[in-house]
């Protein structure tokens, strides 16, 4: 009977013992599958919800929804590094934030999410020494993060190795717009402004949401004397994408336009016009200033084919092609369209050198 009771009571403790113990589960996390705890369906849902809240800019919705799931699962570490993270990004003094991540890293030291979330609020109030360690603590415990590696270049000193180890990360990382931004960011600050462009291009290619702030990056380049970069940084902004350049970024559509200007192809100068919304006759204008008289003569005897009211292509096709300027000036009618600078600056030049000063 003792005997049987033993076993009894054996058998009941390791039932219960395997009660105890957390259900796991797998779930796909950043493109990898990881084994994790149970978390219940109601917790999960209101962790989604602010999730969905914070990616759509709604700060308020996303701290409600992840109050709600804190209070389901006050042992999730990623609840608090997420409420930190928005709390952070909505005012980066917010003393609020620094009590979830430490909520977060007391539950686990090692979760590099919650440090590296810590060093990104750290390098938004200006505290680089700080990002630093809170990066190298998420570096530590988690060496494929590439935020965290991010975050370590950019706080690096501007020197060679920072450069090379950010060359690096772009061909690593498994999110290349994180990597490629950094670089940018990076290049910019050290003031190499040719690493900035190359970085900028790759950025409009793996990130091409990112456009309007690649064109203006095109625009400051060009304003800084870098014209060449600058026009290769706003050709990759217009490459591929139907919204037009020219509304939000003027300076920079027409970057994008004189790129295919120098490369020499008038069906590719047409095009790009076309992509980024700017009248050919000014491509044609701004080929003839480019030096390229016999693509301008090209694209602005197609125009004014096409619509003999086009006062600037007939202009630019009489200025690139011999023509007798008088006459073309004469035959400019009130009732025909409106020529485009580029058009008007280029037969004004063409008139300057072929005429005399009583003409």
């Amino acid at each position: 009977m003792t005997t049987n009771r033993a076993l009894f009571l054996g058998s009941l403790v390791a039932i219960l013992s395997a009660c105890a113990h957390e259900s796991r589960i797998e779930r796909a996390y950043d493109g990898h599958v990881v084994d994790g705890r149970y978390i219940a369906p109601q917790a999960y849902a209101a962790f989604l919800r602010g999730t969905i809240a914070s990616a759509q800019g709604d700060p308020k919705g996303a701290l409600d929804a992840f109050d709600e799931a804190a209070r389901l699962d006050p042992t999730s570490a990623e609840v608090w590094t997420r409420m930190g993270d928005v709390r952070c990004r909505s005012n980066a003094r917010d003393e609020h934030a620094d009590r979830d991540f430490a909520r977060a890293l007391a539950l686990d030291p090692t979760y590099a999410r919650a440090w590296g979330a810590k060093a990104r609020c750290a390098l938004a109030r200006g505290d680089a020494a700080g990002a630093r360690a809170a990066a190298e603590r998420a570096s530590r415990t988690d060496p494929t993060a590439d935020g965290a590696n991010v975050l370590l270049a950019r706080t690096a000193p501007a020197d060679a190795t920072t450069r090379q180890s950010l060359m690096a990360l772009t061909l690593t990382a498994s999110d290349p717009a994180t990597a490629w931004d950094a670089l940018a960011t990076w290049a910019k600050a050290a003031g190499d402004l040719g690493l900035w462009s190359r970085a900028l291009v790759e950025l409009a290619r793996v990130a091409p949401a990112r456009r309007d702030e690649i064109a203006g990056a095109a625009e400051e380049l060009a304003g800084a004397g870098e014209a060449w970069e600058a026009r290769q940084v706003a050709a990759a902004a217009a490459q591929d994408d139907e919204r037009p350049l020219s509304g939000s970024h003027p300076l920079a559509a027409r970057l994008a336009l004189d790129e295919a200007i120098a490369r020499g192809d008038p069906s590719a100068v047409s095009q790009r016009a076309t992509r980024v919304r700017l009248p050919l006759d000014e491509a044609a204008g701004r080929a003839f200033l480019a030096g390229d008289r016999s693509m301008a003569h090209a694209i602005a005897s197609e125009a004014a084919s096409a619509d003999p009211a086009a006062t600037g292509a007939r202009l630019v096709a009489a200025a690139s092609g011999g023509g007798d300027l008088l006459i073309a000036v004469s035959h400019v009618s009130p009732a025909d369209g409106e020529a485009s600078a580029a058009a008007l600056v280029a037969f004004a030049l063409a008139f300057a050198h072929t005429t005399s000063p009583q003409q």
